[in-house]
């Protein structure tokens, strides 16, 4: 009985240490790679955007803004 005790006690320590190797493995697994959207440098891969489309976008969100402040006055007053 006592040997039975001591092996299914054993049995639940070599799992929890699987357990725990098998978690540091899938920890340094991926550890060392980078997901499809990154460069080695680390950004993100895209495109450039020209000064042009920043402008219209820029220029299009301000408009955006304006109208809000614009219904805000009109619901404040």
């Amino acid at each position: 009985m006592n040997i039975l005790k001591a092996l299914r006690k054993e049995h639940e320590r070599l799992q929890h240490q699987a357990e725990s190797l098998a978690a540091a493995i899938n920890v340094l697994d991926g550890a060392g790679h980078k997901s499809g959207l990154e460069r080695k440098s680390g950004r993100k891969k895209g495109w450039t955007m020209s000064a042009e489309a920043r402008q219209k976008i820029s220029r299009a969100q301000r408009a955006r803004w304006k109208e809000v402040a614009r219904r805000r006055k009109l619901h404040a007053a």
